[in-house]
């Protein structure tokens, strides 16, 4: 059961319903008994609060509409409510713009200033109760809120704050914002690579590899190159490979139009990813890519000092847009310092 102060305040706060209120329906929303009810009624009206008995059966209690308007209690959504609407009275064609001036004035927590604070709390208590950490698979970086705004298509943390206040922003979507994937969207599982693959351009039965320079997945822009007594090897287009045969004549190199085709799925890419040197920083990395439903084919240390080292991953992917995506979330974790395909 709440204490004294609090249990008035809320008492208070149900009498502004401005409804006649039934003594045991008042008694029960507050967990206590009809004299505690009277004693909390009685200590109301010694404040200046004009507050009727009601007669009958059940008895009952009526805050009454008096010459000076007693101070009004909101809580945290009343407040962005009020705010909201004294923000766009000016524009509504009536004649309120200098009373909702005044009005915002009275009320410290209805301007703007008010607003932010408050979306704050909000994302701060989220975070303290763990409704965003306990479900982002690692602890966000320092630009991660950065990026979150360009994605958010919102200027600055200011409006972010005010989107989160008036709840035109979803938890989920600032989420998602500030870590790809981290929301739950679903992603189906990987094909089998062996049968997910087409490529356009090439003589059915004709044998074709992807580069192990670059790594393709579906989505990258292709070209074939024929090898001599081998399959046709693919490519990337921005592949360092085709930039140093660029200057070779087209009778020493053997170049094939090719693209993907209409259902090709799955095909397994090369990132680098600098982490912090610290216990459980692997661990973050497999999280972050299981979660997005992709496959780690192998991992390999590349460098390593006191502070940072250097791992090369192989992941299975559905196409470039899961890439993307993996990738944006794996530079949105704290334990990570850079991603880059290579």
């Amino acid at each position: 059961m709440a204490g004294p102060s609090s249990r008035m305040l809320t008492l208070l706060s149900l009498l502004q319903v401005h409804r006649d209120w039934p003594g045991d329906e008042l008694a029960g929303r507050l967990q206590v008994s009809p004299r505690t009810l009277r004693r909390d009624v009685d200590r109301l009206r010694e404040l200046g609060y004009r507050i009727e008995a009601l007669r009958g059966p059940a008895g009952g209690y009526r805050l009454t509409a008096g010459a000076d308007l007693p101070p009004l209690l909101f809580d945290d959504d009343q407040a962005v409510a009020i705010a909201v609407a004294l923000s766009v009275a000016p524009a509504s064609g009536a004649d309120i713009a200098e009373g909702a001036e005044l009005a915002a004035s009275v009320f410290p927590a209805m301007r703007v200033g008010g607003i932010l604070d408050h979306g704050d709390s909000v994302l701060s208590r989220q975070s303290e109760q763990g409704v965003h950490i306990r479900r982002l698979p690692a602890q966000i970086g320092a630009d991660a809120l950065t990026h979150a705004l360009q994605r958010l298509k919102m200027p600055d943390e200011a409006h972010l704050m005010i989107a989160i206040a008036r709840r035109t922003v979803s938890d989920a979507a600032v989420m998602e914002a500030l870590m790809p994937g981290s929301a739950g969207a679903d992603v189906a599982a990987l094909a089998p690579q062996s049968s997910a693959i087409s490529i356009k351009g090439l003589t059915p039965g004709v044998a074709y590899d992807l580069a192990q320079c670059c790594h393709p997945v579906p989505g990258d822009r292709i070209v074939g190159l024929r090898r001599p007594d081998a399959g046709i090897e693919v490519h990337a287009i921005q592949c360092p490979v085709l930039a140093e045969l660029a200057d070779r004549t087209d009778e020493e190199t053997d170049w094939v139009d090719v693209s993907w085709g209409d259902d090709s799925e799955g095909a397994t890419a090369r990132i680098s990813v600098m982490v912090k040197n610290e216990p459980g920083a692997l661990g973050i990395l497999a999280t972050i890519i299981g979660q997005h439903k992709a496959n780690i084919i192998n991992v390999r240390l590349d460098t390593r000092d006191t502070r940072f080292h250097t791992n090369l991953i192989d992941v299975e992917v559905h196409d470039l847009q899961h890439l993307m995506r993996l990738i944006a979330a794996l530079r949105a974790a704290d334990v990570v310092s850079l991603v880059e395909r290579v």
